[in-house]
């Protein structure tokens, strides 16, 4: 585990892996982003993280319930979290999602709001 990357909606572990020979080192972490923030939907710990594998070279994965809506990944409508979110991984991280299933139903509402988030390098070392 972390140090100082392990609170109530957010774990992160460091591993490393061997890929062709290579080893890759990479911070696997699953977050949840508050839905009710009066501010962008990520938590100070979160941008933390980002912040620190930047630092450290290291490829993030990271499963996330966003809670935050936004039509560019399949949602109904977008919200103030939403337009955030999509704000700060486009200088940051990049959805790796296969299309858009809903993965909320609530009523009438289908919402994508459970992500994986990582760099674009990543999308041909996962697996399904």
């Amino acid at each position: 585990m972390l140090p100082g990357f392990f609170c109530r909606d957010l774990v992160a572990v460091r591993v490393k892996c061997n890929e062709n020979g290579a080893e890759r080192r990479m911070v696997v972490c699953s977050a949840c982003l508050p839905y009710d923030s009066e501010g962008p939907p990520m938590s100070k710990e979160f941008e933390q993280l980002i912040r620190y594998c930047e630092s450290e070279n290291l490829y993030p994965v990271i499963g996330c319930d966003c809670n935050a809506h936004h039509i560019a990944r399949g949602s109904t409508n977008c919200n103030d979290g939403g337009e955030a979110l999509v704000e700060f991984l486009s200088s940051n991280l990049e959805i790796l999602n296969k299309g858009n299933e809903p993965t909320f139903c609530s009523g009438c509402r289908l919402e994508v709001i459970d992500i994986t988030l990582g760099y674009a390098g990543l999308l041909e070392s996962i697996t399904s």
